[in-house]
């Protein structure tokens, strides 16, 4: 199992005009190690995080409209049913109320 390419996703779109509260800031630090039909992705939590989005596709370019969704309370994530020997990329996205 190979994977390449995993990153934070989204971005902090700022305070929200109604409550004043903003989008969580980007998951950093991640990493991910392949298992049998599995990929475990972790990273560190970021605050004012409601829950985490995990997309991931095993094509370059993956971007919360082309990936498969995963959706994760908190680190690690789990992305099973996978196949061996294939290279798969993965962004990860913090959300909350206001957005991602």
């Amino acid at each position: 199992m190979l994977f390449s390419g995993c990153g934070g996703g989204g971005g902090d779109v700022g305070p929200h005009p109604s409550t004043g509260s903003s989008a969580p800031p980007t998951p950093a630090s991640v990493t991910a190690v392949g298992g049998p039909d599995s990929i475990e992705v972790s990273w560190t939590t970021s605050p004012n995080t409601r829950r985490y989005l995990l997309y991931w596709r095993d094509t370059p370019g993956v971007t919360t409209q082309n990936g498969t969704r995963t959706q994760v309370d908190r680190p690690p994530g789990i992305i099973s049913g996978l196949d061996d020997d294939t290279v798969y990329y993965a962004i990860v996205v913090a959300e909350n109320d206001v957005g991602q």
